[in-house]
C-alpha cells in the first residue's frame, strides 16, 4: 500500500484502463490479467512433443502387428506407394492374431486423421511396411 495523503493505491486494481499517479502509470488487474493470457502459450496435447508417439512396422509375413496400447489418437499412417494397411481395436493384452473388425483398411497413407485407440485397448496393423504417429491425450 503506498499512501499519498488521502489517497490510497489499494482498490485501483479494480479500475479499468490505465491509472496515472503522479505520472506513474499503473495497469488495473484486468488489463494487467489479459496481458498475462496473452502472452501465455496455449499446448494441446496435439501440440505437446512430450505426448508424441511414432513408430515402424515391417513384416513380411503379412500378420497383425502389435502397434500400441491405447490411449492413442493415431493422426498419421505412411506406406510405400504399392502398400495397404488394415489396423484393427483389440483388447489391451490380447494377440494381435484375435483380430476384429478393422477400423481402417487403406490403400494409401493417410495423413491428419485422428482415430481413437481407446484406454483398455490397443492397436494391430497388417502391412508389409508402415509408420506411423499420433499422441497420446490429457
Amino acid at each position: 500500500m503506498i499512501g499519498l495523503g488521502k489517497v490510497s493505491l489499494i482498490g485501483l486494481g479494480a479500475i479499468a484502463g490505465i491509472v496515472s499517479v503522479m505520472g506513474v502509470q499503473l495497469a488495473s488487474a484486468q488489463s494487467r490479467s489479459s496481458a498475462v493470457a496473452a502472452a501465455t502459450p496455449v499446448v494441446t496435447a496435439d501440440t505437446d512433443i512430450t505426448r508424441l508417439r511414432q513408430g515402424r512396422i515391417r513384416d513380411d509375413s503379412l500378420r497383425p502387428q502389435f502397434v500400441i496400447n491405447g490411449p492413442l489418437v493415431l493422426t498419421d499412417l505412411d506406406m510405400p506407394s504399392s502398400g495397404f494397411a488394415t489396423l484393427y481395436i483389440v483388447s489391451a493384452g490380447a494377440s494381435c492374431s484375435t483380430v476384429q473388425t478393422p477400423i481402417l483398411d487403406t490403400d494409401r497413407s493417410a495423413h491428419g486423421m485422428k482415430l481413437s485407440i481407446p484406454s483398455g485397448s490397443a492397436a494391430c496393423l497388417t502391412t508389409y511396411s508402415a509408420t506411423w504417429s499420433g499422441y497420446v491425450p490429457y
